[in-house]
Order: C-alpha cells, then sequence, then structure tokens
C-alpha cells in the first residue's frame, strides 16, 4: 500500500513541475538549412520532432521552412539538437520567459549564422 501511495506522490510532485522550456536548432544536412526555435516545453519538442521523423510529416516540424527541404531532399538528414535549456522557475512569469528565451535565441542565431 506504502509502494502505492509513493508512485502517486511521486507522480503528483512530477505533474506539478513546470516542464523545461528552452531553444533547438532544426539542421536538414543535405541543404544546410537550420531553424533557431524557442519551445516552452523540451519534452513535447523533442516527442513532437520524434512523431514527424516517424510519420515523415513536415508539417509536425517545429519550424515549417523545413518541410520544403524535406520533402525535396528525404528525411534522412534532419536532426534537433538541444541549444539551452532554460529551467522555468515557480515564480517565473510567462512574459519574463518568453523574453528570456528570445534573448537566447537571438544569441545562438547570431552564433549560428555568421555574416548575416
Amino acid at each position: 500500500m506504502a509502494d502505492k501511495e509513493q508512485r502517486r506522490a511521486d507522480r503528483d510532485r512530477l505533474r506539478a513541475r513546470p516542464p523545461d522550456a528552452g531553444v533547438i536548432v532544426v539542421r536538414h544536412l543535405a541543404t544546410g538549412r537550420i531553424a533557431v526555435v524557442v519551445v516552452a516545453n523540451l519534452a513535447a519538442a523533442r516527442n513532437r520532432f520524434d512523431f514527424a521523423i516517424a510519420t515523415c510529416s513536415g508539417s509536425a516540424l517545429p519550424d515549417l521552412r523545413l518541410a520544403a527541404d524535406v520533402r525535396d531532399h528525404g528525411w534522412e538528414g534532419v536532426e534537433l539538437e538541444v541549444l539551452e535549456e532554460v529551467p522555468v522557475e515557480p515564480g517565473m512569469t510567462a512574459a519574463d520567459l518568453r523574453s528570456d528565451l528570445s534573448v537566447l535565441a537571438d544569441l545562438w542565431r547570431e552564433r549560428l549564422t555568421p555574416g548575416t
């Protein structure tokens, strides 16, 4: 009985914790195109990306600009990388999180696309 209660308490604790947000990059290696994307839930973004790969669904990619590359050049060279992970703190507002993520995404875009 105690084991069941412990599992329930662990599950409730995990559900109460907000998911980590972050900045990801989706690359199509054949074309060299990248998309730096801000996501509010890294785990959900990874699951959606895995679903896109498994079903060959370009519309499920985190950034639809890569859908044409996938359609023309295939799925073999598509990858997702987490660039920055931002833990969501209990007092953090949605506006604060968006602002932090926006700044991080801009810095990563500058770093990954030199000369633009």
